[in-house]
């Protein structure tokens, strides 16, 4: 499976940690102004992810020519407990369900966890000195040598991340728009990665398309393109799409299905 580096996770856990700041109210406006499911009152669900040529890649690559279907169940509920479940495999199989689960998790972190502003919450930030919309990571410690800065758009939404450390730097940039199911919220559609690191620049844009599922605007697929470059040379381009389907919304079994899981 290629590796996969997602941006946004790695200025989370660069920021994990540290202590509430007096400016958690500059995400406010985001929060308002931005759709998501939990808004409208999902309180658990499960449904069913296919990742494309999935199951021929296994069939080529291990023993397991026999194979039907593979694909993943996740099981989730509020505030931001969840379980992905490997389905069609034999019994057995750990290291490759773990594999597998590794893959497809940071879509599931992206779009079904809680609000995913809260962890920026956690880090102090102060206003830029030079534009009223940017704030910066407070540094308290003289051996902290990370970054992180973020830039609102006119509405107040959060529309860029900057992360820098000794070792790589990463700009994450989101998109938003209306939907016509969205009751005014802005719906996230797009993000745009650039990691740079030890002369190599990594490109991914991750397309999402949501409609509407049981009265809940949700994903049916997710689109990662992904460019590998050297001195402005292409190393490597990729193509990976996910399929959402079998929505259950709020059952109320997802919650017994998850302690089922962890015995």
């Amino acid at each position: 499976m290629m590796r996969y580096l997602f941006g946004i996770f790695l200025v989370i856990t660069l920021a994990y940690g540290q202590a509430l700041s007096s400016t958690d109210t500059i995400f406010e406006d985001h929060k308002l102004r931005t759709y998501s499911p939990l808004k409208v009152g999902v309180k658990d669900l499960f449904f069913d992810i296919r990742m494309e040529g999935l199951l021929n890649n296994v069939k080529k690559t291990t023993s397991l020519t026999s194979l039907d279907d593979l694909y993943f169940r996740v099981y989730w509920t509020y505030p931001d407990q969840y379980r992905i479940v490997v389905e069609g495999l034999p019994k057995g199989f750990r290291m490759m369900r773990n594999n597998l689960r590794a893959v497809v998790k940071p879509y599931v972190d992206l779009i079904f966890s809680d609000d995913f502003i809260r962890q920026f919450e956690k880090v102090p930030f102060k206003q830029s000195s030079t534009d009223k919309k940017t704030y910066v990571k407070k540094k308290d410690k003289s051996t902290d040598v990370s970054d992180i800065q973020i830039t609102f758009d006119s509405k107040g939404i959060l529309n860029k991340i900057v992360s820098t450390s000794p070792y790589n730097k990463v700009d994450t940039e989101f998109d938003y728009k209306l939907r016509s199911w969205s009751n005014g919220k802005f719906v996230m559609n797009k993000i745009k990665i650039r990691e740079a690191a030890n002369g190599i620049v990594n490109n991914k844009e991750i397309s999402i398309d949501r409609e509407l599922q049981n009265g809940v605007g949700l994903p049916n697929s997710v689109t990662i393109e992904e460019t590998l470059m050297r001195k402005e040379k292409v190393i490597n381009s990729t193509t990976q799409k996910f399929t959402f389907s079998n929505y259950n919304v709020n059952t109320g079994k997802v919650k017994k299905i998850i302690e089922s899981l962890v015995k």
